[in-house]
């Protein structure tokens, strides 16, 4: 079956998906970055979304201020190393 848009045969699928798999890995030599699920809270505060009405980083903030008490009382019985709480300096 020929494309519609220029009546040629199309490429064999192994062929595409090499080539878009090359195009994909050059892209992310070239600008450092990884692949992973975008969670739209990588360049705002959470803080932020709650302001525009975002439902859901509601439960991201929940989840950010209840972690430390969580992992307190879950540390010992489940063997996790210690958590040092600074000021994030470095």
């Amino acid at each position: 079956m020929p494309l519609i848009l220029t009546g040629q045969p199309p490429i064999h699928w192994a062929i595409a998906g090499a080539g878009i798999g090359v195009i994909t890995l050059l892209l992310l030599f070239a600008t450092s970055h990884r692949l992973g699920i975008s969670t739209g809270f990588e360049d705002r505060p959470i803080l932020v979304n709650i302001g525009e009405g975002k439902v859901y980083a509601l439960a991201a903030l929940l989840g950010a201020s209840l972690f430390p008490s969580g992992y307190r009382r879950l540390r010992i019985p489940l063997r996790l190393p210690e958590l040092n709480l600074g000021t994030g300096d470095g």
